[in-house]
């Protein structure tokens, strides 16, 4: 049980992340929504479809801004899936 409220707050942190980027982004004009499956596939390759399930996607004309917050996704699946396993 506690596992999952830690994960549940984890990732609304996460979420409130994006919204901080999309809005320190610099986009020029009309925000035009990201292709999720190009990014997820960028980004993750075989694991695509585990991302295109369970986070929000942007793009931002700082590519490392962009590098940061796909890497620590990344990160967060990997830490859930470490943590599911010591729970078992």
């Amino acid at each position: 049980m506690r596992f999952n409220k830690k994960k549940s707050s984890t990732k609304n942190l996460l979420v409130g992340l994006t919204t901080v980027l999309l809005i320190s982004c610099d986009n020029k004009g009309d925000y035009v929504f990201p292709d999720h499956i190009k990014l997820a596939t960028e980004y993750y390759q075989e694991d695509a479809q585990w991302y295109l399930d369970n986070i929000p996607f942007f793009e931002c004309s700082d590519k490392q801004i962009e590098q940061v917050y796909y890497y620590r996704w990344k990160l967060y699946k990997h830490i859930s899936a470490v943590l599911l396993t010591i729970s078992m």
